[in-house]
């Protein structure tokens, strides 16, 4: 994990809807290689404040910069094409093989289709789902299919939101290992999950 470089920076975030304190005066840092997560009751605002990162909403005061670029309405699609986002609840009616953002490029790219392969494998998924509606899957296969698609993106910040909730316990443990084994990986989660959580290099409570 190399401490040195700052790649997202929340300062002082605060959020209320109506007479509902979001969150209030939140500050926290995610340099490259860490993996660190939001915790907190169900309710309290995580999914709320991912949201406000990548440009879904916007807070009442306070900053979010990524790479030394501070979040506006001018730069949300930077924010967007450098980090890939995992929601909570994934819902698309399409074929999984739509899922994937770079589907166009992997097709005639050799390496990205052996990336794909080996990753289906490695999570337990038959190269069948790929011509399988969505819609049909297990919440933990979209998940599974969530998780592939960030890393085939290559992004330099993965924002996941409760990214196991839905996995049985063997897989679960088996893609906790992988994301957190592998030091290249920058990861900003929100999760219930203790095994998730152990993990975890900082958790911030909300």
């Amino acid at each position: 994990m190399n401490n040195d470089e700052l790649l997202l920076s929340v300062e002082n975030l605060s959020k209320r809807f109506e007479d509902k304190i979001i969150t209030q005066q939140l500050s926290f840092s995610v340099f490259k290689g860490e993996k660190v997560a939001l915790k907190g009751t169900s309710g309290q605002g995580k999914s709320t404040i991912l949201n406000i990162i990548l440009g879904f909403g916007f807070q009442d005061s306070g900053t979010v910069s990524f790479k030394n670029r501070t979040l506006s309405p001018e730069n949300i699609n930077f924010f967007r094409t450098n980090i890939a986002w995992l929601p909570q609840s994934l819902s698309l009616d399409t074929k999984v093989e739509n899922v994937f953002t770079n589907v166009k490029n992997y097709k005639n790219n050799r390496v990205s289709l052996d990336k794909l392969d080996e990753l289906l494998l490695f999570f337990n998924l038959s190269k069948d789902i790929l011509k399988q509606n969505f819609q049909k899957l297990s919440g933990g296969e979209r998940q599974r299919i969530g998780i592939i698609n960030a890393m085939l993106l290559n992004r330099e910040l993965m924002i996941l939101d409760e990214p196991v909730s839905a996995m049985d316990a063997g897989i679960k443990t088996k893609t906790i290992d992988f994301l957190f084994n592998n030091p290249e990986l920058t990861i900003l989660s929100t999760s219930h999950d203790e095994e998730w959580l152990s993990r975890c290099h900082k958790i911030i409570e909300i």
